[in-house]
């Protein structure tokens, strides 16, 4: 589908409010211990083990019914799951797009056979890499032998002609690392994402934030941290006035949410404050219903503080993160404008 015609697919459904792309947190449980992770209470602890199999498959029939197609699976690790198999399966016999964002750890032959049995179905598999250095692999880890076996799910993946995609989250322990990843997904014909976005932790602890890339390892980098998005889905700046609604620019509570593995519907991954609980009421209430998710569909962009910033939009602000950082969705998020404007001095320099 060219590039046109899927801004203007998204654009509809957008206005229609279906949730074209549903992220669900198959587990919070993990069997690493990633320094920068914002999961809490994930490694080697009871963390919240997920949806049911039962009712993770009756949402699956609610999530049909209300015009989903992509499912991402996610977690803490979805292969934690003694059901993952089963979980992943029963996104692909129902008919959806399925995207897996896994650590690669626990990845077997088994799993990459069943992907690639339904692979017209499987739109990615995102495997997290942070380095071709085992030792600063592991200490981003901080699991002896993490990398060894990513690599091998990489290569048990790529065999398959699995659409792979090595996402690293670069912070301090890494950053050095940058060209090396890049190199070796080039060099292996794979998709490559990278992202300097590190948030607080989910119950707002904020050690991950000393990981943050100072401005003299941002300004290494080539792009900033919006190369992480999809952009199929970004408006020109042209198509943008102050009366467009915020699904123009955003996607959550529009064509896109978050459930944890508590049954919580979320706007987004990033914003911690729940629409409904799957325990309480079903998919389709909360989506239809949701006074946040109302708040979010009668925003437009004039109501956001970032609207009248001569760098927007090429600066992408993420309403979810300013949530994060100030409680309010229309606030500048400071740590976007930070990484931002380290590239916008880059450029005019080179000018």
């Amino acid at each position: 589908m060219r590039q046109e015609s899927r801004k203007t697919l998204f654009r509809r459904m957008a206005g229609a409010h279906t949730p074209v792309r549903v992220q669900i947190e198959a587990t919070r449980r993990c069997n690493l211990n990633c320094a920068h992770c914002m999961v809490i209470n994930s490694a080697g602890q009871a963390g919240a083990p997920g949806l049911s199999l039962e009712r993770f498959t009756h949402l699956l029939d609610e999530l049909r019914r209300s015009g989903a197609f992509h499912i991402n699976l996610t977690g803490g690790e979805p292969l934690c799951r003694p059901d993952a198999t089963d979980m992943i399966r029963a996104v692909l016999d129902a008919g959806f797009l399925l995207t897996l964002q896994t650590n690669g750890t626990l990845l077997e032959a088994a799993h990459a056979d069943m992907l690639a049995h339904s692979a017209n179905r499987v739109r990615q598999v995102g495997v997290s890499l942070y380095s071709m250095d085992p030792a600063v692999h592991d200490a981003v880890t901080r699991t002896p032998g993490s990398h060894e076996r990513t690599l091998r799910a990489i290569s048990l993946l790529k065999s398959r002609g699995l659409p792979v995609v090595v996402v690293t989250a670069l912070t301090r322990l890494n950053a050095a690392s940058f060209e090396q990843v890049e190199s070796f997904c080039r060099g292996n014909g794979l998709m490559f994402q990278y992202n300097t976005l590190i948030t607080p932790q989910d119950d707002g602890g904020r050690a991950p934030l000393d990981l943050r890339l100072d401005d003299r390892l941002l300004c290494r980098l080539p792009k900033p941290w919006e190369t992480f998005m999809d952009e199929d889905r970004m408006p020109a700046s042209g198509e943008l006035t102050p009366d467009s609604p915020l699904s123009s620019w955003c996607s959550m509570g529009a064509t896109a949410c978050y459930i944890t593995a508590s049954g919580d519907v979320r706007p987004c991954s990033v914003v911690s404050a729940p629409a409904g609980n799957l325990n309480q009421q079903s998919f389709e209430h909360i989506w239809a219903h949701s006074p946040l998710f109302k708040k979010l569909r009668a925003f437009k962009l004039s109501d956001f503080e970032c609207f009248g910033c001569e760098h927007f939009p090429k600066c992408h602000p993420c309403p979810g993160l300013a949530f994060l950082e100030h409680g309010e969705f229309t606030a500048p998020p400071r740590e976007v404008c930070r990484i931002n404007s380290v590239f916008f001095k880059k450029q005019e320099a080179a000018t």
